[in-house]
């Protein structure tokens, strides 16, 4: 466009130069014969000619205008749909980053009316686009929102749920993605509406350079026939006509939202629009008629001047992304985008710093939860924290301080300070710490704040004076059970919201895993407690049952006991027996629990182990009647597990098999090798578990509904024991019942060293 401007300028130039000689020719032409005729044909040439000319000009004015009055309506759109995508997506990372269950419900009502601005913008776009690729360009991003919506919606359901950890994973997983892809496709729409109104100003200008033509023809017959005057009159239109459109291609220009400027072939910038005033902090007047690479001599080694020199022996754009300027002392990043012709180079400045930075808090706000889930204790979640945090603030200086109710004191588990040292556990004093964790509420304390709590005498000196300090308190419900603070002693260097809303966000980390943490050293300790306790309670029991159990073997011996008597104590001693057994079941699960029992294993034959057992219950089986059969011993490998504790293992298991099959059941014992492992299963026609008990057949003390119905004692010890014992051994253990048809119980093990 400004090519053609330029030629436009040099038309008038030589109309300066030939005007007098034309005033000649047309006084000479008068003196001439047939003056009416040839005065008849240059009005009517010049009539046909003007006619065309109007035509052309008022069709490029038109042409012109519904360009612009397109162009903003566009880029409005475009801007109010980036605004509407970017604040859905803000509403819901605040609802991922919040605890409080009121601002993630706000927070996702307010994702959900932006999504309805969304779509209303899609559809405004759909029904402006005139072309197929813009049509095309529209659906692509409707049908990414949408699913974006979805995963919106499921993300907002875990958060709604509690299940904050889920919605985090969700979103990292589907979330960014599904976003990415929307952005892409607005930024897509963008660039068609640029490369569309590229095209709109090479036609103008074709248009324009055609009225140029006939005008110039008209004004060299206006010349001839009118002289100097007409000619003058011809050019101070001509000017005015070029004024008027190029003051409505700087409208255009100046709506544009991205910093526009063009550089001649010179290296010298010729246009600077207001965009580029405001993202590259330099005015019009200081930058106009200047060379682009001393205004900004960062760019003088970057990648942007070879990509202006590339573009132009090329003839192709040219992106730039991360292109780094230092602006009012503050780096700045840019994505440049070099468009060429022919009078010089186009190029388009997106600061893109603050999406970045943006990404970076997201980014690290991730990381936070993350560390806070994965932290051991709370030095390496200290340390870890204080990492991330020094990643988006200037926190070089950071500490922790916890409160203790029961003995009123302040302790500061990690401090780091360039100037004071950590201080030792105190009572509460009346220092910025000491505020924060009374009020309850955040602190933001540049020293005019802090001059203005001394002066009301809610605050002392307490350590060294800092340029800014800013603390948070840590949350336990409606409590304060201690703040994490940063403070800075360099001048320039403050804090503001943004760094206060981070803080928050971590320091509620902080909190949630300080309580997880003495949760699980309380709940470690009841767990102990209660493990001693089984211990000594079952030591206790099994002198005086044995005790028991022995005087009743020998009052059996005695001679002439009646039936009544013999049955009697024959009852007693299967009574202590089964104590005997539920308290040698407690001693081991407590014994397992606890450490204290501790595994011996060595090489063992599981078909030797099951031969054993089989012929200890031989009897039982026999009684009730029942068909055994046992397949695969032949060959099967040894592992490496404790022969005893497997023992009791497979005794368990048949001896359930035994117990919950009617009278005549069948019961099936298979063993093999699969791959690196030993399965051994045991299948019955007995009553089988309800599915809905399966779930917890596992479990302590837990015994399944039906059992009852055949089984009325029993301790629900033997399955969970069976089941810590094989997962000590590296193996794994599981069941699959039908009601009323029978069970399946398997193991499978790693086979030992010696047969991988």
């Amino acid at each position: 466009m400004l090519s053609g401007f330029c030629g436009c300028k040099e038309f008038i130039q030589w109309v300066k130069s030939v005007g007098q000689g034309r005033v000649d020719r047309v006084i000479n032409m008068t003196k001439r014969r047939r003056f009416e005729a040839t005065l008849l044909l240059i009005g009517l040439i010049v009539a046909g000619i003007g006619g065309f000319a109007i035509r052309d000009l008022r069709r490029a004015t038109q042409e012109t205008w519904q360009m612009h009055s397109d162009m903003v309506h566009a880029l409005d759109l475009i801007t109010e749909l980036q605004y509407q995508t970017q604040e859905t997506r803000r509403s819901m990372l605040y609802s991922l980053t919040t605890t409080d269950p009121n601002l993630q419900v706000n927070y996702a009502e307010g994702s959900r009316a932006a999504d309805k601005r969304v779509i209303q913008l899609i559809a405004g776009y759909l029904n402006l686009t005139p072309s197929p690729l813009g049509d095309v360009a529209g659906k692509r991003l409707l049908r990414d929102w949408q699913n974006y919506a979805k995963t919106r919606d499921d993300v907002v359901a875990l958060i709604l749920e509690g299940s904050v950890k889920e919605a985090v994973q969700l979103d990292l997983r589907a979330g960014f993605p599904s976003f990415d892809r929307v952005r892409d496709d607005v930024n897509g729409i963008e660039q068609i509406y640029k490369r569309r109104s590229e095209n709109q100003f090479a036609e103008v200008k074709r248009a324009f350079n055609r009225s140029i033509l006939r005008l110039g023809i008209i004004l060299c017959l206006s010349i001839i026939f009118a002289g100097v005057a007409v000619g003058q009159l011809e050019k101070g239109q001509l000017l005015e006509a070029i004024q008027g459109s190029e003051a409505r291609l700087r409208e255009v220009i100046e709506s544009i939202n991205e910093g526009m400027c063009v550089v001649g072939r010179d290296g010298l910038v010729d246009l600077w629009n207001r965009a580029a005033e405001v993202s590259l902090r330099r005015r019009r007047q200081d930058i106009v008629g200047h060379p682009l690479m001393e205004v900004f001599p960062d760019l003088q080694e970057s990648r942007l001047a070879a990509g202006i020199t590339e573009a132009r022996q090329n003839g192709t754009t040219i992106v730039l992304e991360d292109l780094q300027l230092t602006l009012e002392d503050a780096r700045h990043i840019f994505v440049a985008r070099v468009f060429p012709f022919e009078g010089g180079t186009t190029i388009f400045f997106n600061d893109v710093g603050e999406r970045k930075r943006a990404e970076k808090v997201q980014a690290a706000t991730f990381r936070a939860a993350e560390a806070a889930n994965a932290a051991s204790n709370l030095e390496d979640l200290f340390q870890s924290t204080h990492a991330i945090v020094n990643d988006l603030m200037p926190a070089k200086n950071l500490y922790v301080s916890l409160y203790n109710p029961e003995s009123e004191t302040l302790s500061f588990p990690y401090f780091i300070d360039e100037h004071d040292s950590t201080p030792a556990p105190r009572k509460l004093k009346g220092g910025l710490t000491e505020y924060v964790l009374r009020t309850g509420n955040a602190l933001l304390a540049p020293p005019k704040v802090v001059e203005e709590l001394k002066e009301k005498g809610q605050i002392e000196d307490i350590g060294t004076p800092s340029v800014c300090w800013l603390g948070v308190p840590l949350k336990k419900g409606d409590d304060s059970v201690g703040v994490l603070a940063v403070q800075s002693y360099t001048e320039g260097v403050t804090f503001g919201e943004e760094e206060q809303k981070i803080l928050t966000f971590v320091a509620a980390q902080i909190a949630m895993t300080i309580e997880r943490k003495r949760a699980e050293a309380e709940l470690t300790s009841a767990l102990q407690m209660k493990s001693d306790f089984v211990s000594f309670a079952t030591h206790q029991l099994r002198t005086p049952l044995a005790g028991i159990k022995w005087s009743l073997e020998l009052a059996a011996q005695e001679e002439n006991l009646s039936e009544e008597t013999a049955s009697f104590i024959q009852d007693g001693r299967d009574s202590a027996q089964r104590l005997i057994g539920m308290v040698n079941d407690l001693l081991d699960v407590s014994r397992l629990e606890s450490g204290k029992l501790k595994l011996a294993p060595k090489e063992t034959s599981l078909a030797e182990l099951t031969q054993g057992v089989l012929k200890d219950v031989s009897h039982q089986i026999e009684k009730q009647g029942h068909h055994l059969s046992v397949s695969g011993m032949e060959g099967i490998p040894t592992v490496l597990v404790d022969p005893q504790l497997f023992r009791q293992v497979i005794l368990n298991m048949v001896s359930n098999a035994i117990k919950y099959t009617p009278s005549g059941g069948k019961i099936d014992i298979n063993m093999g090798r699969e791959n690196s492992l030993v399965r051994w299963a045991i299948t019955d026609t007995g009553i089988g578990i309800p599915k809905a008990n399966q779930a917890h057949l596992f479990e302590k003390f837990y015994r399944a509904e039906n059992v009852y119905k055949i089984e009325t004692e029993g301790t629900g010890l033997g399955l969970h024991l069976v089941k810590m014992i094989v997962d000590k051994s590296g193996g794994r253990i599981w069941c699959e019942s039908e009601e009323n048809k029978g069970s399946t119980f398997q193991f499978t093990l790693p086979l030992s060293g010696g047969n991988g």
